[in-house]
């Protein structure tokens, strides 16, 4: 009864023990599948599928676990001994929790790497965008400047039209008076009565005369061309500078509007980024704490199973110890005992010399057939040690009971009264008990050498296997450690470049608006400089028609007539601009250049941007064709695995089977026996009616007390089951209390992170609301400005009327001054 109880109280604990080893990880696999899902339902049809998948794991393991014979049964099968059975480990746990890790880590991938693209996306966008803005802002500047350009052209045409309307109404007007002049004076010749001869000579004189004076008169209309044209062109000049101005301010409050919208957008885009940046590293944080969580716990059991299994070899060292000591006793006091009875039998004097040659030999044999034996005896001491151990150490009852054996009197009546008394538990050596005598030492120091050498091997092939499972262990947490900063600095190297080039497009900005700002004075003057040749070649045939016949009147009238200072001055400053204008052609040329070398440029950088955007598209093709092939394999897997899980049913059902076979033999058993007992019952009641009624009852307390003393045991043990079945209750109700105050923290965590996106949604509203307000003030603002000058406009046209009146009067005060050639 003893070794059935032993056997199956052993079962028992090893079940509990795989048993509470799954548990903790059955609990911790839904925490770290929890913070996956946001909404209930996908995390409610989540937990819906991963029960119905532990179920049938646990219903597999509970049928692999569970033994299909009972161990009274194998006792009464069984003939030469008891065989224990190891179970075996299933591995299938292990695979399926490393599979689930490798999916993960799968997933996390993907969605970095499309994460990834969908960030090269936005920022391939964004510079598309920002170049067409540019574009287009340049082309409008162009069109702009353009229509400026045909404007003032056409204003420079119709006054060109009316300065040669003038100049023909005043050429008729002074032929009309030259003829009406003439005929003054030939009909004052006429009533003088002079004759025609006279009349041709005074009229060669005369026409000597009026060449001279229209020689004069023309000279004269040149003056004050020019003067007219050098008034016009102040003026003009003052008009196009005032234009000029306007248009530079226009420029500089557009390029500053540009550059506050680009550092807008850039500074949105910084803070996008880098709360994107906070949210990864957040979660790589979570994923590092989780996996430190993981070993650490991993760890604290492999130490705690290391730990066991050490103490468990320094205790099976010690008992075998202990089983060699207590042999040597035994043969000592054998010894002691024949030797007692030598000399009491020589103190008789019955025993003779050739009885004492026979003693000898019979002690010779004694000692060789004991060595044998007591191999034999350790041999199933130890056996029988290492299975009754832990349910020794588990049940505080039959330890006391052994205490009490191994106190009985007639086990202390074996021990020396000098010798310590012998330990019978682990915490009861001392120094003492390991010093030996010296005659302990001469006669068994060969078998204690050669028991401690087959220890220390043992020790040392243990020792050796645990070393190398820790140094694997240690060089893979190492080598994990290395990627992880590998992968830091690779992320940490990105956000540095990406800095780096928003701050190179910042720089390009400002340098761009300084540019402007300084090339503002530059175009000014080349476009006075255009303007200057413009009116220049305008004038230059009108000037060559007028001075080819006063060139050759001065080349006549050399000799007769000194040239004027101001007409010396006039032919340098025309040299002057001669040379202004060929430097300014120059220097559009050069610019001309400039601007195609740009284009060029421009064209290749748009051609290489497409050719990257092919390139990418037929990479985005590969991934896709890659993912489908994943796909495919997924689904072959999941086929076969579903063909292992049939075959798995398929050997579930056998052994139900089986086990429903042996269920109907069990009860034939049952029956047999019960029909056993029932004869007996009726042998005994004949028994009783004939003769053997005294000594039935006899037996029949004596049956009794029997079964008293098996009821209290059975008590006893329940106490135990419950006691234990209570202990694993409590744990299972912490671990529970664990889990849920994780599921507690993270609910919180989603809440909070709830509450503050929706108040950076707030905010980033009320900003966007605070720059409406922005764009409106400043669109009222520019209206504002805009009346202004036209309010303006009038008082300006008034002062230009002003200044024209004023012209005019100088001209006549000037011609007032001049003397009238005509009279």
């Amino acid at each position: 009864m003893n070794s059935k109880l032993k056997l199956e109280l052993a079962s028992d604990e090893d079940n509990d023990v795989q048993n509470s080893a799954l548990s903790p990880i059955v609990l911790q696999e839904p925490v770290a599948g929890f913070q996956k899902y946001k909404k209930f339902d996908d995390f409610y049809s989540y937990l819906e599928q991963e029960v119905e998948g532990t179920m049938v794991q646990d219903f597999l393991q509970h049928l692999l676990q569970s033994e299909i014979v009972n161990s009274g049964i194998l006792e009464d099968l069984k003939t030469k001994g008891i065989r224990e059975k190891k179970e075996p480990k299933d591995l299938r746990i292990k695979m399926e929790l490393r599979h689930k890790q490798v999916k993960e880590n799968r997933m996390k991938r993907q969605k970095e790497l499309e994460l990834l693209k969908q960030e090269k996306a936005l920022k391939r966008l964004a510079v598309s965008e920002a170049q067409k803005q540019l574009q287009e802002e340049t082309m409008r500047k162009a069109l702009k400047s353009k229509k400026e350009e045909a404007a003032i052209q056409k204003q420079m045409v119709i006054l060109r039209k009316e300065l040669g309307e003038k100049r023909h109404l005043m050429e008729e007007a002074r032929k009309m008076e030259r003829k009406r002049h003439n005929l003054k004076k030939i009909q004052t010749l006429i009533e003088v009565g002079l004759s025609p001869a006279e009349l041709t000579y005074l009229n060669c004189d005369n026409e000597e005369q009026k060449k001279e004076e229209q020689a004069k008169k023309q000279e004269l209309l040149n003056k004050v061309n020019t003067a007219d044209q050098k008034c016009l062109q102040k003026y003009f000049s003052a008009w196009y500078k005032f234009i000029l101005d306007l248009r530079i301010k226009m420029g500089k409050a557009r390029a500053l509007a540009d550059w506050k919208c680009q550092l807008k957008i850039l500074r949105a885009w910084r803070d996008y980024s880098w709360s994107h940046k906070l949210k990864k590293e957040t979660q790589k944080m979570e994923n590092q704490l989780r996996d430190q969580n993981r070993k650490n716990q991993l760890a604290i059991e492999f130490n705690r199973k290391c730990t066991l299994r050490h103490f468990f070899a320094e205790w099976q060292c010690w008992s075998r110890l202990e089983v060699e000591k207590r042999e040597l006793e035994a043969k000592k006091e054998k010894m002691r005992r024949k030797m007692a009875k030598l000399l009491e039998e020589v103190s008789v004097g019955q025993l003779t010399s050739d009885f004492s040659r026979s003693t000898n030999k019979i002690l010779e044999t004694e000692v060789t057939q004991d060595k044998p034996a007591s191999d034999t005896e350790v041999n199933c001491i130890e056996v029988s040690q290492l299975t009754e151990v832990p349910f020794v150490q588990n049940n505080p009852t039959i330890v006391k009971s052994e205490r009490d054996h191994s106190y009985s009197p007639g086990t202390s009546k074996k021990y020396n009264l000098h010798s310590p008394s012998q330990p019978k538990w682990p915490w009861q050596i001392t120094r003492k008990h390991a010093a030996l005598n010296l005659q302990d030492h001469a006669r068994f120091g060969s078998e204690t050498k050669h028991s401690l050498q087959h220890l220390d091997l043992s020790k040392q092939n243990k020792s050796s296997a645990i070393l190398g499972l820790l140094e694997q262990q240690r060089l893979i947490e190492e080598q994990q450690q290395q990627l992880q900063e590998q992968q830091e600095m690779i992320r940490k190297l990105q956000g540095l470049r990406r800095l780096h080039t928003a701050w190179e497009e910042v720089e390009q900005t400002t340098s761009a608006t300084t540019a402007l700002n300084i090339n503002t004075p530059k175009i000014k003057e080349n476009k006075q400089l255009r303007e200057n040749q413009s009116n220049y070649k305008n004038a230059k045939p009108v000037r060559s028609e007028v001075q080819q016949p006063v060139i050759q009147k001065r080349r006549i009238l050399k000799a007769l007539v000194t040239p004027h200072p101001l007409l010396k001055a006039m032919e340098e400053r025309a040299v002057q601009r001669a040379e202004r204008r060929k430097q300014s052609e120059e220097a559009k040329k050069i610019r001309e250049d400039k601007m195609l070398a740009e284009m060029q440029a421009k064209e290749q950088e748009r051609q290489r941007q497409e050719a990257a955007e092919k390139e990418a598209k037929l990479e985005k093709r590969r991934e896709e064709k890659k993912l489908q092939q994943i796909k495919e394999l997924e689904k072959q897997r999941r086929l076969e695995r579903e063909q292992q899980l049939l075959s798995k049913a398929e050997d579930h059902y056998i052994k139900t089977l089986l086990n429903q076979v042996l269920k109907a033999w069990k009860r034939l058993t049952e029956q047999s026996e019960k029909n056993m007992v029932m004869a007996q019952k009726h042998h005994h009641t004949s028994l009783q009616l004939k003769c053997l009624l005294a000594w039935l009852h006899h037996m029949q307390e004596i049956h009794s007390r029997k079964i008293v003393q098996a009821e209290g045991l059975h008590c006893s043990q329940l106490l135990r089951r419950s006691f234990r079945s209570w202990i694993k209750y409590k744990d299972y109700i912490l671990t529970l209390e664990e889990s849920a105050t994780k599921v507690h923290e993270t609910t919180l965590k989603k809440k909070l992170f709830g509450f503050w996106f929706d108040l950076a949604n707030k905010e980033k509203s009320i900003l966007w609301a605070k720059q409406k307000t922005a764009d409106q003030y400043f669109n009222r603002r520019t209206i504002l400005l805009a009346f202004r000058a036209w309010q303006q406009y009038p008082d300006q046209m008034k002062e230009e009327r002003k200044k024209e009146e004023r012209l005019e009067k100088l001209r006549k005060r000037v011609s007032e001054i001049l003397p009238d050639f005509q009279a």
